[in-house]
């Protein structure tokens, strides 16, 4: 059994696709004015750091371990999206009863009481 390479489990693997990505986002956040040098300064070193790695690993590393590691990673990511929209949309659910419980009946009202207890 092989313990594998540093750097291609799915931390790895997130860095470095987060690192590629990084440019792209900070490019974005400077057209809207909320960027700073040390900003870009850290993107660029986390930058440069993902393109030594990718270039180092790429000549001596099967392709298909990356594949399956980066299938595993967007299932990780898909389902944690996933989570956080059926949280959200709960809590929204929540809020909206209160709000029209709030909105129909006033404070000396049992109804809503009865009916939701």
């Amino acid at each position: 059994m092989s313990a594998g390479l540093p750097g291609l489990g799915l931390g790895g693997l997130f860095f470095v696709l987060s690192a590629l990505v990084a440019p792209v986002v900070e490019l974005r956040r400077t057209a809207q004015g909320r960027s700073s040098r040390a900003a870009w300064r850290q993107v660029g070193r986390q930058f440069a750091l993902a393109v030594v790695m990718v270039a180092v690993v790429a000549p001596f590393v099967p392709w298909a371990p990356v594949g399956i590691t980066t299938a595993l990673l967007v299932a990780v990511l898909l389902a944690a999206k996933g989570a956080q929209l059926a949280l959200r949309g709960a809590r929204s659910v929540r809020a909206w009863r209160a709000r029209t419980r709030e909105s129909l009946c006033p404070d000396a009202c049992t109804c809503c009481s009865e009916v939701a207890g």
